[in-house]
């Protein structure tokens, strides 16, 4: 099914992904790879959870980022519909089933959305350094929606950002204020262990530029492997 879609949809938005420079990645998702092969935006259509209806999903996953799962997941993304200023709000259009009238309207929908918001924002934002002017200023109807809802952990990814900008002392401060919210019982649950050695070995790494290079460099191509991104990588 999912295949059958990502097929429908190029049929309509294929000749606008190829323009800007984005690839057909697994079923659902286009990616476009920037800054030096470091920094992934993508464009994905997530299937409502009574099915026969799609979202119009946009976000950012920085390759030198810690990553463990083999799909792209990032909470620098959101969901997008005919809203302005930016385009963020959640949208489920309609695929029903044997139904190519409401199929084909639904697709047109998108693609006005994605001509009027998702590519403007993606190319706006598009590295490392203007997404993270973005994220400081944080106004709630710029920055992405799952982002914005976030209570807790925007000084981590604020962190990544810095790091991709190469402002490292900026990258610092964000990542000591993340490092900051845990204690050492903390270390008790996989996760929150996880994300602390995961700061750990980035700040004893910060001040040595080619020592924290080469943390960045271990992450991305743990990532590119993890994700099957070779290929995207090469044809870049």
């Amino acid at each position: 099914m999912a295949r059958a879609f990502n097929k429908f949809a190029k049929k309509y938005i294929g000749d606008i992904m190829e323009e800007e420079g984005f690839v057909p990645y697994k079923t659902t998702y286009f990616i476009r790879l920037t800054e030096n092969n470091r920094l992934v935006q993508f464009i994905s259509f997530s299937s409502g959870a009574s099915g026969g209806c799609r979202y119009l999903e946009v976000g950012y996953l920085p390759l030198f980022m810690k990553h463990e799962s083999n799909t792209i997941s990032s909470e620098i993304h959101g969901r997008m519909k005919d809203r302005p200023p930016c385009g963020w709000g959640s949208f489920c259009w309609k695929f029903p089933k044997g139904d190519m009238k409401t199929a084909e309207e639904s697709m047109i929908e998108i693609k006005n959305v994605i001509i009027k918001y998702t590519i403007p924002y993606l190319n706006r934002y598009c590295t490392f350094e203007s997404i993270l002017e973005m994220l400081e200023e944080d106004k709630p109807d710029v920055v992405p929606e799952v982002y914005n809802a976030l209570s807790r952990g925007k000084s981590h990814h604020k962190g990544y950002f810095a790091m991709g900008a190469g402002d490292y002392k900026k990258a610092e401060k964000y990542f000591k204020e993340s490092y900051s919210r845990f204690k050492p019982e903390n270390r008790i649950k996989e996760i929150s262990r996880w994300i602390m050695e995961e700061l750990e070995e980035i700040l004893d790494a910060i001040h040595d530029n080619d020592k924290i290079e080469q943390v960045m460099e271990k992450n991305r191509q743990h990532t590119i492997e993890l994700m099957k991104l070779r290929k995207y990588i090469a044809i870049n």
